[in-house]
């Protein structure tokens, strides 16, 4: 096999296929193997004026801005991502890039590879889809969420601001060292705490303090972090439900101050009645 029967059968393996622009007429010449690819013979494809025919009509004015660019020296570079209609029907995103080059004097092309990128395309359409989601979720539910990725704050639903009364601008990209700080000093072990279950490959953890809200007050929060790690066991994310249980603390404490305060009164008034020689019987009363 020749080496450019080895090229070929390489770039066809890689989903993709080379092509040189003359700049002066904008005119493509490309590989053979873009046949095999999206299932047209070259000469029909041709014919009917070139690939850019089978271009979806939402992405050539974009593309043709670029070829513009390069052709006016305002570029020396191509990069697009942009979808063909196969022969087929389908769509397939393709994304090109290339470079300028001068073979001779006077004579100036653009060249460069294009190859399929719809696999990539499909994962961040995934991707984009579950993050909308989560969103939904997230801005819908009285729990406020807090994604960290590494140590930077990533995502604050409308939930979580609305507990601490910071703006949106100054939560995202808060640094988990600008959290901490957020924490009422007594309660600053659950730093240690959180680390500590990190360092353990935990998936969660429930902890109880107090957050200093932007007025300087603070709220009870309970938080439940859910921890993620990579392939190699790295942690690289926190998702945080965080909940306002300052209502559900102040209550419990008052209620055991209450109770504190019953069996004080009692004792004194059971002390009080054996200083006095009273006899307190708990037999009912004989008519």
């Amino acid at each position: 096999m020749s080496n450019n029967q080895n090229s070929t059968v390489a770039l066809e393996s890689a989903g993709a296929f080379l092509w040189v622009v003359d700049l002066d007429d904008l005119e493509m010449t490309y590989s053979t193997n873009f046949d095999n690819l999206f299932g047209y013979r070259s000469e029909s494809i041709l014919k009917k004026g070139g690939i850019g025919v089978l271009m979806v009509p939402e992405d050539i004015d974009l593309m043709m801005e670029k070829l513009e660019q390069c052709r006016a020296g305002e570029s020396s570079r191509l990069l697009i991502d942009f979808r063909l209609r196969r022969s087929d029907g389908g769509i397939c995103w393709c994304r090109s890039v290339g470079s300028v080059r001068e073979p001779h004097e006077g004579k100036r092309e653009l060249a460069g590879i294009t190859y399929d990128i719809s696999m990539e395309k499909q994962k961040e359409l995934e991707i984009g889809e579950m993050r909308d989601r989560f969103e939904l979720i997230a801005q819908n539910t009285s729990d406020g969420i807090l994604v960290i990725k590494g140590k930077t704050i990533e995502f604050a639903s409308k939930s979580y601001l609305g507990q601490l009364g910071y703006p949106e601008e100054e939560e995202i990209g808060r640094t988990s060292e600008a959290v901490a700080n957020l924490i009422h000093p007594e309660d600053r072990h659950v730093i240690g705490e959180i680390f500590e279950a990190i360092g353990r490959k935990e998936k969660t953890l429930i902890y109880l303090y107090r957050a200093q809200r932007k007025d300087g007050s603070y709220i009870w929060r309970e938080d439940l972090a859910n921890f993620f790690y990579d392939e190699n066991g790295d942690y690289y994310q926190s998702i945080v439900v965080a909940r306002d249980v300052t209502f559900r603390v102040e209550t419990t404490k008052k209620l055991e101050e209450a109770k504190e305060k019953a069996e004080e009164v009692a004792r004194h008034f059971m002390t009080t009645n054996r200083k006095n020689g009273h006899r307190i019987s708990t037999r009912p009363a004989q008519d």
